[in-house]
Parts: structure tokens; sequence; C-alpha cells
């Protein structure tokens, strides 16, 4: 072979290989933010954080990569203009490494009929559409929530050359520009929502509620008209007048371009499809993440980061509200069960200005907030009234609020109603109902429910009890319960239950007891209970039960469904394992009951046993550890190691002896002399015992077995054992350094 045809076979293997490396799309980003449009311009107060939000919904769920973008905040122009530069320089050196690229410029701010306003500098469109088109990239996305930015676009209601594409085996070039209004409206933003109208509607429609073909996917084409809808739906009422975003779409291609991938987020919620309403998803903090409106007929799926929402849900004069906890990987279904009523709070326009957001602060459900609040009894509050959120709550009785965002203390009992966010205290019984941030203490009882949540930590003298989700610590003098999932350490003076799944640590005085599921550690001084999956350790000083153990059983009694790890205990009962008592007589004329538990993997084995006359002579205790061998379904192999302790009826009596004279004498010296005697005593009648077993299944519960057996006779040590009973020829020489003496024993297992 010449070395022309080894040049082409090593450079085919190369492009080969490179080709099968290549990316299908690969995405930059460049996103502007800018509050301060000028002098004569109002201070706009949500376009940063409208771009930080936009940013990190593309990061998560668009396939942004953090070092393909950019963000700038109240820039100047020649900050634009070198992230541009920057952004064009990467794509270039990247070319190769994806079969498509796609750079989206995002742009939250002030603008007039011509350009972009930065403080005191412009970008014209034309300049901007110069610099756009510089970009090496197969497509161009350019989303601007500005006022008149319809006239970036100039041709009022866009234009389609052929359906938007995402395709990854055709090769795609053109543009997609979507503004937020048309080239005569301005675009406006919203204090009840924190945000841009247009930005919101583009965030809710990414994150899922766009998915109008339910696919799991959101395109161009539907996010358009998502936003389209929903922003006009929003500001029809408003001063300003109606607001209509605007596209200008020239994509090459077929298929439809597509944004987000709703199966990469790292958690969800899913409103089932017999539902319907208007949704408002607040994080813990209180800011808006979505608002949307949901119809009958179709499941919605909205993909979010973890953390702890709440949700309040309109139909018509009702409104109810419910607190979840997001967990990684997570998809929780909110359906009308879910869902606690509240009661709306009367509200008045405040002129024509205010009246999509007195709108909006009636579907939200807003109460006062409440500095400090003063209750002699339940529901006489100075100043405001139990439905406000309040700061500081003190009362020599009961005191109970809405809402609590610092502390709330009582000589007797505290309540909220809605959310604790802070300290409550109470010499007899605190009581919360939404999301739980702080500290609770009381010196009865602890409750959170029925929505549950939690990080933080609950203590109480007598009971906790926590109905949802639960991360941090919860001490107990008594009881602690917790109805879902505890992800931190729980800690209990007598019981612990939590039905749900467990991360990490769970410790009791008595009891611990864990619904589905459970990874980490859990420690009791009497037993464990899990139902479901486990993984981690369960040790406790008595009895571990599970329903499926993947990690490791330490106790004297160990039960478990399923067991694919290891069970260390004298009893093992394991419902798919190994559960098999057994009856044997051994040559030695010795009847054997025996019971064998564990898995295949790993089993123990108990042992008891005595000398087959009519006035038996001594008796054989033994414990042991094994592995079976499966050599068909019928036909198994035990090996296992033994240790057995034969007691004659006078090593019995001598050991009688000795205990009753540890439990006379009140010399600790002494009772440490005597059971050290006691201990070598019994080491002269201790036998090591090596097994092979061949065991023949006639049903799953019903064998037959033979066993070969070696004694091990160690001179010097263990001779008093081999005086008792009979004893086959041994095979070694007596005088060797170790005397191995066969056993030959057959029996019945069941």
């Amino acid at each position: 072979m010449n070395k022309k045809i080894l040049f082409l076979i090593f450079f085919a293997a190369l492009a080969a290989l490179t080709g099968a490396q290549t990316l299908p799309i690969e995405r930059y980003a460049l996103y502007i933010a800018a509050n301060n449009g000028g002098q004569e311009r109002e201070l706009l107060r949500y376009a940063i954080s409208d771009a930080s939000r936009f940013a990190g919904t593309l990061f998560e769920i668009g396939g942004v990569k953090p070092e393909n973008s950019i963000i700038l905040a109240e820039p100047a122009r020649s900050d634009i203009e070198r992230a541009f530069d920057a952004l064009s320089r990467r794509i270039e050196q990247n070319k190769d490494r994806a079969r498509r690229t796609e750079f989206i410029l995002y742009y939250s701010g002030h603008s007039d009929e011509n350009a972009i306003l930065l403080g005191s500098e412009r970008f014209t469109y034309t300049d901007l559409k110069s610099r756009l088109a510089a970009v090496p990239s197969d497509v161009h996305i350019v989303m601007l929530d500005s006022c008149f930015s319809g006239n970036f676009i100039r041709t009022k209601g866009g234009t389609v050359e052929k359906p938007f594409l995402m395709d990854d085996s055709t090769i795609v070039q053109g543009h997609a520009y979507l503004s937020s209004s048309s080239e005569k409206e301005p675009s406006q933003e919203s204090d009840t929502i924190e945000a841009s109208f247009f930005t919101q509607a583009l965030i809710t429609g990414l994150r899922g509620a766009a998915d109008s073909s339910g696919d799991g996917k959101v395109s161009l084409n539907e996010l358009y008209h998502y936003a389209f809808n929903d922003t006009l739906s929003k500001t029809e009422q408003s001063s300003h007048g109606p607001q209509h975003p605007s596209y200008n779409i020239t994509l090459v291609g077929s298929g439809d371009l597509i944004l987000t991938d709703l199966s990469e987020s790292e958690a969800a919620i899913v409103l089932p499809k017999q539902d319907e309403g208007r949704y408002f998803i607040r994080t813990a903090s209180g800011q808006l993440v979505s608002e949307l409106g949901k119809t009958p007929g179709t499941e919605l799926f909205l993909a979010l980061p973890t953390g702890i929402y709440t949700i309040t849900r309109i139909q018509g004069a009702d409104t109810a509200q419910t607190v979840i906890t997001l967990s990684k990987d997570e998809r929780i279904y909110v359906g009308s069960g879910s869902f606690s009523r509240v009661n709306r709070l009367p509200a008045r326009q405040r002129g024509e200005t205010e009246t999509a957001q007195v709108q909006m602060q009636q579907e939200s459900t807003v109460r006062e907030n409440v500095p400090v609040s003063v209750s002699v009894l339940s529901q006489v509050m100075y100043p405001g009234t139990s439905e406000d959120i309040v700061n500081i709550s003190a009362s020599p009785f009961m005191s109970q609020n809405w809402g609590i965002t610092g502390i709330q203390a009582s000589g007797f009992s505290a309540a909220t109603t809605g959310f604790l966010d802070g300290v409550q205290v109470a010499g007899f019984m605190a009581s919360a109902r939404g999301r739980f941030n702080g500290i609770q203490a009381a010196g009865f009882m602890g409750t959170i429910s029925p929505e549950g949540t939690g990080q933080g930590m609950q203590f109480t003298g007598f009971m906790s009890n926590l109905g949802g989700n639960f991360s941090g610590i919860q001490a107990s003098g008594f009881m602690n319960i917790s109805s879902g999932t505890l992800s931190g350490v729980q800690g209990a003076g007598f019981l612990n239950i939590a039905t749900g799944r467990i991360e990490w640590l769970q410790v009791s005085g008595f009891l611990n007891i864990a619904g589905d599921g459970f990874s980490g550690v859990q420690g009791a001084g009497f037993a464990n209970i899990t139902g479901g999956d486990s993984d981690g350790v369960q040790a406790a000083g008595f009895i571990n039960i599970a329903g499926k153990i993947t990690g490791m059983q330490i106790g004297v009694i160990n039960i478990a469904r399923s067991n694919y790890g290891l069970s260390l205990g004298i009893l093992n009962f394991i419902a798919d394992g190994i559960i098999a008592p057994s009856i044997s007589m051994e040559d030695t004329n010795t009847l054997f009951f025996a019971y064998h538990g564990g898995t295949p993997s790993f089993f123990t084995s108990f042992h008891f046993g005595f000398e087959q006359t009519d006035d038996p002579g001594y008796g054989v205790l033994g414990f042991g550890i094994g592995r079976r061998l499966l050599a068909s379904k019928r036909l198994a192999i035990d090996l296992e190691l033994i240790g057995r302790l034969f007691i004659p009826d006078e090593a019995g009596l001598m050991f009688s002896d000795k205990f009753e004279q540890i439990e006379q004498t009140q010399d600790e010296q002494e009772q440490q002399d005597l059971a050290e005697s006691a201990f070598e005593d019994g080491m002269d009648y201790w036998v090591p015992h090596l097994r092979i077993t061949a065991i023949h299944m006639f049903k799953k519960h019903f064998g037959a077995f033979a066993s070969i057996g070696l004694d091990f006779n160690l001179p010097g040590q263990n001779d008093k054992a081999f005086t008792v009973g009979n004893r086959n020829k041994p095979l070694t020489a007596s005088t060797a350094d170790v005397v191995i003496y066969p056993v030959f024993s057959a029996g019945l297992r069941f």
C-alpha cells in the first residue's frame, strides 16, 4: 500500500470522526438592557431584570451556553460594538463545530422611531441592522422590547417566506425579527408583574405556555402568536392603548425553528387537561415567574427552575392558591385538588392610567403589608386586620395573620393562614399554611399544612407536623411527621414519620418510618421502617424494615421486600431473596434447626442443634454468613462460614455459675475478671466451620439438600470442643497446626 493511499485513508477517517462530533446547532446570544433612555425619558425599572430572566430561560431550555452569550446592562454604544465583534469572532472560530449557527439579539429599554436609546447615546436601526448583517451566523433572531420597535421591522404585520424551520439536516439561512409593538405604539412595563408585558409573555411562552401543538417544544411561530395574544389582552385597557407585537420572518427551509425544548428543563409543573383558569406563578420571594391563561382540553407543561413557588388560580369569582417545592428532575401535577380557596380583597380603580394594574392586583390577591400587628384576642388586630401580611405580630393569647414576613410570637398560639417567611414562636402551638422559610418553635406542637413545603428549622417540645416538602432540620422531643419530601435532618426523641422521599439523615431515639423512597442514612435506637425505594444505610439497635433497598441494612433483624445491597443481621427477611428455615441431621448424631435469610450475594444464618439421644449431652449454637451460587432454576450451591459453639452440660453449668457470680459481686474489677474468664472458657468450645451445600428446590419453599462441612481444631485453643459428641476421622494429622474434621449432613429446607 503506497503513501498516497495511506494519506487518503487517514483523512477520510479524520473527516468521519469530525463529522460524528459536529453539533446540529450552536447558538450565540447578545442581551442588551438599558433602563435609562436619556433625560427626557422616564427611567424604566425592569429592563435589566427582564434581560436577565430572558437570558436565564434560554440558558436553561434554549441551548444557549454561558460562554456563547454576553449580557450588557446600561451599556455605552462602544460596549455593544465590542460585544458584536467578540461574538462574531467566536462564531467564526467555531463555525466547523455545528451544521448551523444561530445568533439571538435581545434588547429591553427605550427607543424612538429611529434608534434604541442608551442614556445620552443613540444606536440607529440602520446601524444595528448593519452590525447584524456582519455577524457570520446562518440565522439571525432579533427580539426588541421597546417603544416604536416596529420601526425596526418597518413592514407592519411582517412577512413570511416559507415556513420557519428547525431541521438539523437542512441548511437554513435568514432572519426573524420580533418587536414588542408596532411602529406607532409605545411598549409598556408593569409594577404589578415587575416586568414588561412583552418580555413576560416571551418568557412564559418559552417555558411551555406557547406549546400549542403539545410536542414538548416551543417554535418561533408558536412563540410569536402566544406573545401577540397575551400582550394584547393585557394592554387593551391600558391608558396608553393596546400594544400589538410585530414580526418579520425571512427564513428559507422547512419545518419550525424550535426555540426551547421543554424536556431539557430542570423541573416542571403540569396543569391537567381538564383544568382551566388564569394562573399566577410566583417565586418564594414573590416575584412573578409566569402569568397565563389555560382553557380545558389540553395539558399544559411549564418548565421552571428548582425552588418554592406560590401558584394562584383565578376561575370566575373564585381565587385559590397552593405552594409547591420543585426538586431537580421533578414533574409536579398541579390539579384542582392541590388548591385552597382564598378570599379576594375589594379594590377600586385609581384612574384610567392604572386600570390594567388594578385588574392584575385584584387577580393576584394583593394584601396590605403592616409593619407591626398586636392582638389581644384572636381576631382583634391593631393596626390592620387578620388578613394582612405583617412583619411583627405579638399577642398575650393568640395571634392570627394571613402572612408573616418577620416574627410572630404568642403566649398561647400563633397561626398563619397564608405563608410564613421568618420566625414563629408560641408557648403552646404554632401553625402555618403555605411556604416555610425560617424557624418555627413551639412548647407543644408545630404544624405546617396542608400545603407544606419548608426550608428552615422546626422545633417543638412534643410534635412537629409538615404536610408537603421540607428541606432543613426538623427536631422534636417526641414526634416528627413529614408528609412529602424531606431533604435534610429529622431528629426526634421518640418517632419520625416521613411519607415520601428522604434524601439525607433521619435519626430517632425509638422509631423511624419513611414512606416511598429513602436516600441517605437512617438511624434509630429501636426500629427503621421504609416503604418503597431505599438507597443508603439503614441502621437500628434492633430491627430494620424497608420496601426495596440498594444500600445496607444493619440490625438484629432486617426486613425488606427487595434488597440489592447488604443485610447484616442475625435474622434477615427478604421477600424476593432468601427466606429459608431448615431441619437437618449431621453424621455426628446432631439434629439441627436453622434459618437462612438475605440475598444470594450475601446471607446470614442462625443455627441451633442438640445431640439426638433421649438425654442430650450437649447443645450447639451457630451464626454464619454465606453466598449463594445458582447452578440452575432448581439447583443452588451455598458457600458458608459458620461459627459454632458446642455447649456440654457441664460447661453450661460452669457458664451459669460465672454469670451468677458476676451479678452478685459489686467489685467492677472482679466483674471484669469473671467476664474475661467466661469468654476464654467459651473460646475453648468455639469451632470455625466451613460448609458447601447443594440444594434442589422442588417448589419455591420446599427442597432437599446435602452438605459437606469442615470443623477446624486449633490445638491449644479449642480442644475441649472436640471432646464433645462424635467425630469422624480427621483429614490431617493430629499433630498438625490445624486439624480438620469432615462433617456430613442432609435435610429439608422450606
